[in-house]
C-alpha cells in the first residue's frame, strides 16, 4: 500500500468536469472526463461502454488546441479529418485500457506517486507545490483520486505497450539482411508527363460547362458571412497603463514576500507496520521491535527495507521523495511537517493504515527571493491589483447594459470603449477571438444572427471578456453560372489534361516493354528522361512518390531494366527505369549492427502493439466509431 494513499481514502466532493490540457501527458492521456449530470448523448459504444459527445468535445478542443500550438494555423485543420481521428482515438483507448483491465494489470501505487510528484505541472521552480497541484487539479474538475486513476490508466496501458515492444525479436541474419538493403542504390531514370504540357490539346465546350454546373451545383455556393462588431474588457490593456513606481513595487513585494518565496523542499522516509492484517498488540509490539533495531544503531533504511509494510516506498529505504502540504492525512502529515532537523525521527503515528515512524531526510527551507529576481512578477501583480476593481466593474456593467440595449455601439459609447470589427467572417474562420467555439456559437445564433440582439458577455479567457454583435449577414446562396465559368473550365481542363497525361504515360510504358530504345520513346513525346545514378531510399534527388515506385520495382537482371509507373499526386504521372540495382555492405561493426537491430525491434514492436490492438478491436463491439 502507498501512503500517497491515505489522503484520497478521504474523498473530496464531486465537481463540476470542464476541459483543459495537461501537458505532462500524451495525447488523451488524462482525457477520459466523464460526465456526472444526466444522461446525454454518445457518440460511440465499446463493448457496452458510451464514449459520449462530453467527452468528444473535450478531446477534439484538445487536439486543436495542441495542433495550433505545434505551428498549424485555423485553416490548416479539416475540421471533419479532426473529428474522425479523435473518435477513433477515443475508442482505441477505451479498448486498451478494457484490455488491461481483463488481464489484471496495474500500476504500483509507488510508480503513480512518483509520477504525480515528478509532473511538471505540478511544480514551481522544479519543485512539487501544493498550490499548484491544488490549483491544477480544480482547473481541469478533478480530484486527487480521480485524477490518480486517470493517470493509473495511462500508465498501465504504457505498461502494456512496452511489454508488446520489448518481445519484439530480430535476428542477427534479419539485421544484417535489412542493413544491406537500407544501402541499396540504383541507377534510376524517370520520364516525366506533366498534364500542363497536354492542355493545349483539351477544348472545352461550353455545352459541358453548362452540364458540369448543373451536375455540381453544390460546389458553386457562396459562403455565409457576417460582419462581425464587438465591444471587449481586456485586463492585459487595462493594467499595461497603470503607471509604475519603484516605491509602490517595494512596498507590495515586502507586504507579500510568502508569494515571492521559494517553497520549503522537505524530504521524508517513513517505515509502516500495517494493522490490515494483525491485531493493534502485534503491530505496537512490531514496532516496539523496530524502534529497538534503530536505537542499536541500525539506518533508518535498512530497517525499512527489512520491515515496512509499504512495499512502494520499502525498496528505497522508505524514501517518499519531496513531500508537499495535501497530499497525506492530516495526522501523518502534521508529523512529518512537524520535524524540524535533518535525520530526526518522529515517534509513533498512527493512521487509519497503521503505525508509522517518520525520518526527515532533506530539508531547505523556504527563502524570499530577492526584489530584483522577481521584480518583473511584482509589478505585474501591482498592474493587474490597481485594474481589478474597474475590471470587474466594466465586466458587470458589459454585461447589463448589453442585455439591456440591442445597439452595441451606444453601450460602448456609455462606458467609453471601442467598437472593433471584423468583416466577412466565416462559419470556419479561427483567427483572434473567432478560435473560441463560444464566439462561433453566439455569432451564429438565431437570437444574435436572426434576431439581431447583442450576444451574452462571453469570457475569451479570465482576463479578457466581450460582447459581440452580427452587424450584417449574408447567407449563402447559388453563384450564377457565369460567376463560375472559369473555374469550371480551368477544372474540366485539369482534370482531361491529367486523364491524357496517363494516357500517355502508359503509351509510353508499353513501349518500352515491348523493346523500343528509351531515347526513342522520349523523344516520340518531346520528353528528357531525367537520370539519377546511385540513388539510395533516403537521399534526395528524387520525388518521394518516384523514389517509393523505384524502389519498389523487382531488381532487374544484368544489362536489363525494371520498369515501373506512378500516379503523381499533382495529376501527373512518370515512367521509371531501374538499372544497376548494388545491394550495399552489411554493417561490420558490432556498434552499427547493434543500433540497426534496436531500430528494427522498436519497428517490430511498433507493429505487434498496433496488431494487438487491432485484435481488440476486431473482436469486441464497437458502435459509432
Amino acid at each position: 500500500m502507498s501512503i500517497m494513499k491515505m489522503r484520497e481514502r478521504h474523498g473530496w466532493g464531486t465537481r463540476g468536469i470542464i476541459y483543459a490540457i495537461i501537458v505532462a501527458f500524451a495525447l488523451f492521456g488524462l482525457g477520459s472526463i466523464q460526465t456526472f449530470f444526466a444522461p446525454v448523448a454518445k457518440v460511440a459504444t465499446v463493448n457496452g461502454e458510451d464514449i459520449t459527445v462530453g467527452e468528444m468535445e473535450v478531446a477534439v478542443e484538445r487536439n486543436r488546441r495542441m495542433l495550433l500550438g505545434q505551428g498549424a494555423t485555423p485553416e490548416d485543420i479539416n475540421e471533419d479529418e479532426l473529428r474522425a481521428n479523435v473518435l477513433q482515438s477515443l475508442v482505441s483507448r477505451r479498448l486498451l485500457v478494457q484490455g488491461v483491465d481483463a488481464l489484471d494489470m496495474t500500476v504500483s501505487e509507488s510508480k503513480l506517486d512518483e509520477a504525480l510528484l515528478a509532473t511538471e505541472t505540478f511544480q514551481i521552480d522544479g519543485v512539487f507545490d501544493e498550490n499548484q497541484y491544488r490549483l491544477v487539479l480544480a482547473s481541469v474538475g478533478y480530484n486527487p483520486v480521480t485524477y490518480k486513476e486517470e493517470l493509473r490508466r495511462d500508465q498501465t496501458i504504457s505498461q502494456l505497450a512496452r511489454t508488446i515492444q520489448n518481445s519484439a525479436i530480430v535476428t542477427d541474419q534479419e539485421a544484417l539482411r535489412a542493413s544491406s538493403l537500407s544501402r541499396q542504390t540504383r541507377d534510376v531514370a524517370v520520364l516525366t508527363f506533366d498534364p500542363i504540357r497536354f492542355e493545349s490539346e483539351v477544348a472545352i465546350q461550353p455545352e459541358e460547362t453548362e452540364q458540369y454546373y448543373m451536375d455540381h451545383q453544390s460546389e458553386f455556393f457562396s459562403e455565409e458571412t457576417v460582419d462581425l462588431a464587438y465591444v471587449s474588457i481586456d485586463r492585459a490593456a487595462m493594467a499595461a497603463e497603470v503607471t509604475v513606481t519603484e516605491d509602490a513595487l517595494l512596498a507590495l513585494y515586502n507586504d507579500q514576500k510568502d508569494r515571492f518565496s521559494t517553497p520549503e523542499a522537505r524530504r521524508i522516509a517513513h517505515i509502516l507496520v500495517a494493522t490490515d492484517e494483525r491485531s493493534a498488540e502485534e503491530a505496537r509490539a512490531l514496532m516496539q521491535a523496530v524502534r529497538g533495531e534503530l536505537n542499536e544503531g541500525k539506518s533508518f533504511a535498512e530497517v525499512a527495507r527489512e520491515r515496512s509494510d509499504d512495499p512502494g516506498s520499502a525498496a528505497q529505504g522508505g524514501d517518499l521523495g519531496v513531500a508537499a502540504r495535501g497530499i497525506f492525512v492530516p495526522a501523518f502529515e502534521e508529523a512529518a511537517f512537524g520535524l524540524t532537523e535533518v535525520g530526526e525521527i518522529s515517534d509513533v503515528v498512527e493512521t487509519e493504515f497503521g503505525l508509522h515512524l517518520i525520518r526527515l531526510s532533506e530539508w531547505t527551507p523556504s527563502q524570499v527571493k530577492p526584489f530584483e529576481d522577481v521584480r518583473a512578477e511584482v509589478e505585474k501583480q501591482y498592474r493587474n491589483d490597481q485594474v481589478e476593481e474597474e475590471f470587474v466593474r466594466l465586466v458587470t456593467e458589459l454585461d447589463e447594459l448589453a442585455f439591456e440595449e440591442p445597439d452595441l455601439t451606444l453601450v460602448a459609447d456609455q462606458l467609453s470603449l471601442p467598437v472593433d470589427r471584423i468583416p466577412s467572417v466565416t462559419r470556419e474562420d479561427r483567427q483572434g477571438i473567432l478560435s473560441n467555439a463560444r464566439v462561433r456559437d453566439a455569432m451564429f445564433s438565431p437570437d444574435v444572427l436572426v434576431d439581431r440582439n447583442n450576444s451574452p458577455l462571453i469570457e475569451i479567457s479570465p482576463d479578457l471578456s466581450i460582447v459581440l454583435h452580427v452587424e450584417n449577414h449574408l447567407p449563402s446562396e447559388l453563384l450564377a453560372q457565369e460567376m463560375v465559368a472559369d473555374r469550371i473550365e480551368a477544372k474540366l481542363i485539369g482534370e482531361r489534361s491529367s486523364t491524357l497525361a496517363l494516357e500517355k504515360a502508359n503509351v509510353a510504358l508499353a513501349m518500352l516493354q515491348d523493346g523500343d530504345l528509351t531515347r526513342f520513346v522520349a523523344d516520340q513525346f518531346g520528353l528528357e528522361w531525367n537520370v539519377v545514378s546511385k540513388a539510395s531510399r533516403y537521399a534526395p534527388g528524387l520525388d518521394a512518390e518516384i523514389r517509393r515506385e523505384a524502389f519498389s520495382l523487382p531488381k532487374p537482371g544484368k544489362l536489363e531494366k525494371a520498369l515501373g509507373l506512378v500516379v503523381l499526386s499533382d495529376g501527373g504521372a512518370a515512367v521509371i527505369s531501374v538499372t544497376n540495382v548494388e545491394n550495399g555492405p552489411t554493417a561490420s561493426e558490432l556498434n552499427q549492427g547493434q543500433a540497426l537491430r534496436q531500430m528494427l525491434s522498436v519497428q517490430r514492436g511498433g507493429l505487434d502493439f498496433a496488431g494487438a490492438e487491432q485484435t481488440l478491436r476486431d473482436e469486441g463491439s464497437v458502435s459509432g466509431g
